[in-house]
């Protein structure tokens, strides 16, 4: 057997690596603050959305368990972050017209009620690890970031992640453009499940991967490019859902989730690179996406 690594990495959240075995795609994920418990009971749904998307326009492939991780096979090798980020190699069409269809796609995988109710009551490793990041000591990195926010955007921030429910619909527990895998031409996105699997409100994943393509928008601004590409992007998503399910979503839900996220990634970031000033320095962008989730609804 031949074998080539196209890449790996370690972070605060994952261990993941993409390789390419005779021919064959392979992703290796090797997921951190995780339940073993959670895990067993997330089985049974992934096993279902991946046999109910093999004749869909987006497939959900379900991994086999080893001694390396949770191994995914994929057929297309490119994730669609690196399509859109740091400066988009698709046309705003072909952005329009994935994003559509991941979000109808999303819609088809929140309407499985049994695998809902088989992972009710359990959080994603990243609400896990949110909560521990919020009550993080001072002297971490983490806690760093904490103490670097306003005392109201923190409490803001805590109250959230405590009333966000538990049980609802199946959610991905972490949609993002990361979690996208394409072929050059875009064809059938794959979109790899099981270790985040858990049961909530809809805009739990909307506002997830809105959170994502808000940041890049955000910093696509800081470095002086167009960031047109990132609204584009975020409003195809969320009328491929909304055409699905026949409603928009909850817009003061996306936002706190977009903010919880967000306040997530500056923590993930400062515990895997060391950094001691990524709070500070988001502090004013963090603080403005709370109070945009604050707002009066119509403001």
């Amino acid at each position: 057997m031949t074998m080539e690594i196209a890449w790996e990495y370690d972070t605060r959240v994952w261990q993941q690596q993409l390789r390419n075995e005779d021919g064959r795609w392979r992703l290796i994920r090797r997921i951190k603050d995780s339940r073993a418990d959670d895990t067993l009971r997330r089985e049974l749904s992934a096993r279902q959305l991946e046999e109910a998307s093999k004749t869909g326009s987006v497939r959900f492939p379900a991994p086999e368990r080893t001694t390396e991780g949770a191994v995914y096979a994929l057929t297309g090798p490119e994730l669609l972050g690196s399509l859109l980020w740091p400066d988009p190699r698709v046309s705003a069409d072909e952005i329009t017209e994935v994003m559509t269809t991941l979000g109808g796609a999303l819609a088809e995988l929140q309407r499985d009620v049994a695998a809902a109710a088989s992972v009710a009551g359990i959080d994603s490793p990243h609400l896990i690890r949110l909560a521990d990041h919020l009550a993080a000591h001072p002297t971490t990195h983490a806690g760093l970031v904490v103490v670097q926010q306003q005392a109201t955007v923190v409490e803001r921030l805590r109250a959230w992640l405590a009333e966000l429910p538990r049980e609802g619909v199946l959610c991905h527990g972490g949609f993002t453009l990361g979690s996208v895998f394409v072929a050059p031409d875009l064809s059938r996105p794959e979109v790899p499940v099981g270790d985040e699997l858990m049961a909530s409100i809809p805009e739990l994943d909307l506002g997830w991967m809105l959170g994502e393509l808000t940041e890049f928008e955000y910093l696509a601004q800081g470095r002086g490019v167009d960031p047109s590409a990132y609204p584009t992007a975020a409003t195809a998503f969320i009328d491929g859902w909304s055409s699905a399910t026949g409603r928009r979503p909850d817009r003061r839900w996306l936002d706190r989730v977009i903010a919880l996220r967000y306040f997530l990634h500056l923590c993930d970031f400062a515990e895997t690179t060391r950094s001691t000033d990524t709070g500070s320095r988001n502090a004013a962008f963090l603080a403005w996406l709370v109070e945009r989730a604050d707002a009066p609804a119509g403001a």
